[in-house]
């Protein structure tokens, strides 16, 4: 947790995680299954889950944890988007963050893993900030090797409730916020979205596009970075992409 986070004096809030998910069903499976194995106590969550229909792996999925879901503080919420749109992740984003009714934003990718306590830690480090902050995830645990994260997705049995195998991850840190761990206020995300006049960034695209609007939208938002240490977020390493690799299914 953050040095600034007082759990105790935080009002019950509503935290939206958006993720985007396209060939990668198994990594979605951890995540939505920490959500619903790991829900928040102190906090509502929304999970809106931005993918294209087309994809029957991570539809199954969807349905079936929203089928396991029994947490009334835990809503997973099935974002459908057509292709050329999905595939440019600050599409879906932007249309998040203009739409969003949370106190907490988190923009997130789907190897993120969110266990015991990290979306009321988070949310407490955001609402006791200041002012307007960014924040990251600094200090967390992620897959020792490539080849760990390769096994827990191997390990994956979809669609599944299933949890991390503690012993493939390690402390690790991060020094920014970048992609996989951007969070912001709800407040100031129905504001300011994400990139909405960058003609590159929100340009349709036919296959899945580098990632790379992270660093412009951090630099462009002008927020104070914020970072939290936050050990029950754990971050899935793998050697593959199935966003790129045709015939690749993570």
């Amino acid at each position: 947790m953050s040095d600034n986070a007082q759990p105790n004096t935080v009002r019950r809030a509503t935290v939206e995680v958006v993720t985007h998910c396209w060939n990668y069903s198994r990594l979605l499976t951890y995540q939505l299954s920490g959500f619903v194995r790991h829900a928040p106590e102190r906090h509502d969550l929304v999970v809106s889950v931005y993918h294209n229909p087309d994809d029957a792996a991570t539809c199954r999925v969807i349905e079936y944890v929203q089928s396991v879901n029994h947490s009334s503080h835990v809503k997973i919420v099935p974002a459908p988007l057509v292709r050329r749109k999905l595939f440019r992740r600050a599409i879906g984003r932007n249309l998040a963050c203009k739409s969003t009714r949370a106190d907490v934003v988190i923009l997130t990718d789907c190897d993120y893993v969110y266990r015991a306590g990290a979306i009321d830690d988070i949310a407490a480090a955001m609402l006791t900030a200041p002012g307007p902050v960014m924040g990251y995830v600094r200090h967390h645990r992620a897959s020792l090797t490539h080849e760990d994260g390769d096994a827990e997705i191997a390990a994956c049995l979809t669609p599944s409730l299933i949890d991390v195998d503690e012993t493939r991850y390690g402390e690790s840190r991060l020094r920014t916020a970048i992609g996989g761990s951007q969070i912001v206020t709800g407040e100031w995300a129905r504001a300011h979205g994400y990139l909405p006049n960058s003609k590159r960034w929100q340009r349709e695209a036919d296959t899945w596009q580098r990632t790379f609007e992270d660093k412009v939208f951090r630099r462009a938002s002008g927020l104070e970075l914020l970072p939290i240490d936050c050990p029950s977020v754990y971050r899935i390493r793998h050697s593959q992409r199935g966003r790129f690799d045709v015939g690749v299914k993570l």
